[in-house]
């Protein structure tokens, strides 16, 4: 469709598609990226939650990668006592 609207043949490329996530951050530590900037938390806050799925899946990726982790997450609050 893009094609048809811009008269030019579009080409997309994802060179990171066949990586886990836990390639891309080694790839990212060896190209400088500056990882405590990146986002990944689903919920639009100050901090990373470190709870929703995408805080977990982000921690296990640092944690495969052999790499630290430099992210802020949200203090979890203790539960109740009972």
């Amino acid at each position: 469709m893009v094609s048809l609207g811009t008269e030019s043949k579009l080409t997309v490329k994802n060179p990171l598609a066949d990586k886990t996530k836990a390639e891309v951050i080694r790839l990212a530590v060896e190209l400088g990226v500056p990882l405590e900037l990146t986002w990944s938390c689903y919920l639009n806050r100050e901090l990373h939650c470190g709870r929703c799925e995408s805080c977990r899946n982000r921690k296990r990726a640092f944690e495969e990668a052999g790499v630290k982790d430099p992210t802020i997450y949200a203090k979890s609050e203790p539960k109740p006592s009972t």
